[in-house]
């Protein structure tokens, strides 16, 4: 049996940053900081993000998590599509995923087919901490794995058996038992997610400017 998976995904999970906590107490806070405590203990499952937790004294909002949702409904929605192989027993597109990932074509379907006029994308920012020549080996990776995918689609009415593409249960897998939608999404969650986050958005650790709005950014306030 010939190994498929490129060892580019097995990287992906390892692309964080470590950090070290240097004291248990924090440093003392300046004008701007939050101050005031979080009752952990009142938080539950369902307490909405629109809460005290990301406003500032002030009571104006600290975080904006706009672009974020939106890269969270791509993969959302790329997730979807590969698995509705399996639900529909229905062949899919390696175009359309491709489509998605770069936010081309008007290739997302109900019900994002809003993001179809977003200017952001998955692509530009998967691997973004990577050297030019290594995010791009990563994206053809990504669409090396839609290829497969669509060709394991195929035979998604079928019964998957040793060596024959098929439905395991409610799972799409190829020939060799991989099922290749969790190759995919597992791969953004490490090369998109934790990557964009923790290289590229959190680079600046300590030193980021935590006391001051970015102009326009401010959504909402907590107090109006």
């Amino acid at each position: 049996m010939k190994t498929k998976l490129p060892l580019a995904f097995l990287a992906l999970s390892l692309a964080i940053t470590a950090c070290k906590k240097d004291k248990d107490d924090p440093t003392p806070a300046e004008p701007g900081y939050r101050t005031t405590k979080v009752d952990y203990n009142a938080l539950t499952a369902t307490t909405s993000y629109n809460s005290p937790l990301f406003f500032d004294n002030n009571g104006d909002s600290t975080v904006d998590r706009t672009e974020g949702r939106v890269r969270l409904r791509m993969l959302k929605a790329i997730d979807a599509y590969g698995k509705s192989a399996a639900g529909e027993t229905k062949a899919i597109s390696a175009t359309a995923l491709a489509g998605m990932f770069a936010n081309t074509n008007n290739s997302f379907v109900a019900p994002y087919t809003d993001l179809n006029s977003s200017t952001l994308q998955l692509k530009s920012v998967t691997a973004s901490s990577f050297s030019q020549a290594d995010q791009e080996s990563v994206h053809e990776d990504i669409i090396m794995a839609f290829d497969e995918i669509a060709k394991a689609s195929e035979s998604a009415a079928e019964t998957a058996e040793d060596g024959k593409a098929g439905k395991l249960g409610t799972y799409l897998v190829d020939e060799y038992g991989i099922e290749w939608i969790q190759v995919i999404s597992k791969s953004l969650i490490g090369g998109l997610q934790l990557d964009y986050i923790g290289n590229v958005l959190l680079s600046s650790g300590l030193d980021a400017n935590n006391t001051q709005l970015v102009a326009g950014k401010k959504l909402y306030s907590a107090r109006a």
